[in-house]
């Protein structure tokens, strides 16, 4: 099974927008099609993300985001640091993916060299 650790813009545009691709994915990882992967960090970051004024989240539609996220999720406590991402704040994504030997939609791995044959590898 596919295992993925998910970024923050898939969260936020798959809670603002029906129908698109974010919202397809989340649904997958919901429907447990894929395994979903996060860490506290990651969690936080969700929350904190979803609860900025300019995404106007009602209350009731963030608590059951995070919820539903929090259950259909696996909750890794990654133990090595990653500084691989141009952003640092993108870091977590990355330790979350190598914890779990996932893969991640994170814009952080566009600057992960790809060796030859293949993989991109932290």
């Amino acid at each position: 099974m596919i295992r993925v650790a998910i970024d923050t813009n898939v969260i936020v545009s798959a809670t603002l927008r029906s129908g698109g691709l974010p919202e397809a994915v989340l649904k997958m990882a919901v429907a447990g099609e894929v395994l979903f992967f996060v860490s506290e960090h990651v969690l936080a970051e969700y929350e904190e993300v979803l609860r900025r004024p300019r995404f106007a989240v009602d209350r009731d539609k963030l608590s059951n985001a995070i919820a539903t996220i929090r259950s259909a999720s696996l909750v890794v406590h990654p133990e090595t640091r990653v500084t691989a991402a141009l952003d640092p704040d993108d870091n977590i994504f990355l330790e979350c993916a190598q914890a779990a030997d996932a893969i991640t939609s994170s814009p952080a791995i566009s600057n992960i060299s790809r060796p030859p044959g293949g993989k991109r590898k932290l």
